[in-house]
């Protein structure tokens, strides 16, 4: 769900990043740091040259993360849920971002973002976010369940989102986030999110 990538100052690769003095300050969760720059990561056979990073002045915590790999850094991945496995497939390990039999939902181009319409019938945007461990709107957008429809308009699934968090505003590549799409509704059901294809293949309920 990050737009940019986060290091926590006492993780062992902020040792290789060359830090520069411009300071930042995310947006969401107020976190400082200062920006840098990483010369390689690597995800068991993923490898990520030359990265634009920030270094958190916090240390890391499962409440309160400070090492978070960005969606543009995972852009050109496959990310797939199924039963309790995770895959992160690149290159030529990708399967086809269309299953069989499954519902199909149309990411916002370029984002992993998708419309959802609210109980009032009003569109909004939705983030997938596998870093948020539950769904939460932001306000001043209406707490209750949205619904996530398919590209042939059936309702793929709900989303609950009956908190909020206190943050003023959520931008993703130009867009206004009004629903983050938490692990409380991303664990429920198989999936395939394929953002380089611009879609989310999601299969029907286990019955």
């Amino acid at each position: 769900g990050a737009s940019g990538t986060l290091i926590g100052a006492r993780s062992s690769l902020a040792r290789d990043v060359f830090v520069s003095r411009r300071r930042f300050q995310s947006v969401g969760y107020q976190i400082d740091g200062v920006l840098g720059y990483l010369p390689g990561l690597r995800i068991g056979p993923i490898v990520g040259p030359e990265l634009a990073v920030a270094i958190a002045e916090r240390e890391h915590a499962r409440h309160a993360p400070s090492n978070i790999l960005a969606i543009i850094q995972l852009f050109h991945t496959q990310l797939e849920h199924r039963g309790e496995r995770w895959a992160l497939r690149a290159g030529a390990a990708r399967q086809p971002s269309r299953v069989q039999g499954w519902q199909h939902v149309p990411l916002i181009q370029g984002t992993p973002l998708v419309h959802l319409t609210g109980p009032d019938g009003r569109v909004v945007v939705g983030m997938i976010d596998t870093g948020a461990t539950g769904s939460f709107v932001v306000p001043p957008t209406a707490e209750g369940t949205y619904r996530l429809l398919a590209e042939d308009g059936s309702v793929v699934l709900g989303v609950p989102a009956d908190d909020e968090v206190d943050w003023q505003a959520m931008r993703m590549g130009g867009h206004d986030v009004q629903v983050v799409i938490g692990m409380d509704v991303l664990t429920s059901r198989d999936w395939r999110l394929s953002c380089y294809e611009g879609l989310w293949a999601i299969a029907p309920r286990a019955r």
